[in-house]
């Protein structure tokens, strides 16, 4: 009797190990290029780094697991698989088999700002920039094409540049050629804000205020 006893103990610890494993498990993600809505020159430059910054901040979490879709580059480029922009569920799924992930986060970069004020200083003239950068994202869960979460994020960054002849990398937002880092931070910043509301979402917790 004493051994049954302790057979069903064993059994039991090893049942709830297992469920607690199963548990803890982080859900497999990848993250898609965004596209770009507006402007193509932005889509270009700055597509595959908004998703570097959004993979960067959502590993952060340490809530998902991030699986890199360059690992099946080659297959996916052979399957005529979008990798940008908004992906239909058929084309989710195939990317998902070939990843083995459960989610797939896509999206866009929906708007790229920019505010100036002129001013002067000591006879040199400038700029003040304001660039605001906003991201949509969505969370895609590949067994059933349904979007689990669809996340703003929003991020503002702010330079000043005096007219000294120093040489920067430009590129153009709407009608205006504007610094390129600074389109950058916004960027960033906004990505940090998407993944923020992307855990708060997709695990039903509330959203932390900075």
């Amino acid at each position: 009797m004493f051994k049954r006893i302790c057979a069903v103990i064993f059994c039991l610890a090893i049942f709830i190990n297992i469920c607690e494993a199963a548990s803890n498990e982080k859900p497999r993600v990848a993250v898609m290029d965004l596209g770009a809505r507006n402007s193509s020159e932005i889509k270009n430059e700055t597509g595959a780094m908004a998703s570097e910054y959004l993979a960067k901040a959502l590993w952060n979490t340490g809530r998902f697991t991030i699986i890199d879709w360059e690992n099946a580059e080659e297959e996916i480029s052979a399957a005529n698989l979008p990798t940008a922009g908004i992906i239909p569920p058929s084309a989710a799924r195939k990317i998902a088999e070939l990843l083995n992930v459960d989610y797939l986060i896509y999206g866009n970069i929906n708007s790229v700002d920019s505010k100036d004020l002129t001013f002067e200083i000591a006879g040199n003239g400038g700029n003040f920039r304001s660039i605001k950068a906003a991201l949509i994202i969505r969370v895609m869960n590949v067994k059933t094409g349904e979007i689990l979460v669809v996340a703003k994020g929003e991020g503002v960054s702010k330079r000043s540049e005096i007219k000294s002849g120093a040489k920067n990398v430009y590129i153009t937002v709407g009608s205006k050629e504007v610094p390129f880092i600074c389109v950058r931070n916004a960027i960033y910043k906004s990505a940090d804000s998407a993944a923020e509301k992307i855990v708060a979402d997709f695990f039903n917790e509330p959203l932390t205020k900075k």
